[in-house]
């Protein structure tokens, strides 16, 4: 679930450079792009901890390393404030589908009685 939920956001990231448009309005694309490399930070996270798996095996690109980093202080708070956003339906660029696949592994984490901290 983990892996199919991160490639459906990778691909809502493409889909938004192939517009019928000849010119995309690349603000909005930069923060839909961003908001979306947020949303997979707990998804590493749920992969690596949760089932002992490298993140290596994902193809996590390189300019998320940074960022989750700083996600590994605190992961649950990070989780939960995404989480919210999702709920919210922000941003709108994600289908029902997607929505659904993301706070479902989210709970996998958000869940107290599952959750995993981090040994860093």
């Amino acid at each position: 679930m983990i892996k199919d939920t991160l490639s459906s956001l990778r691909n809502i990231k493409s889909s938004l450079f192939l517009t019928k448009n000849a010119k995309p309005n690349f603000k909005s694309v930069m923060v839909v792009c961003r908001f979306v490399d947020m949303l997979m930070l707990p998804l590493l996270y749920i992969w690596e901890y949760r089932y002992h798996k490298s993140i290596s095996e994902l193809g996590v690109e390189k300019h998320l390393m940074e960022p989750y980093e700083r996600f590994l202080q605190d992961p649950l708070a990070y989780t939960w404030k995404s989480y919210l956003f999702v709920q919210l339906g922000v941003p709108g660029h994600i289908s029902k589908q997607i929505r659904g696949m993301v706070l479902s592994s989210y709970e996998l984490l958000i869940d107290k009685d599952n959750y995993i901290k981090c040994e860093k």
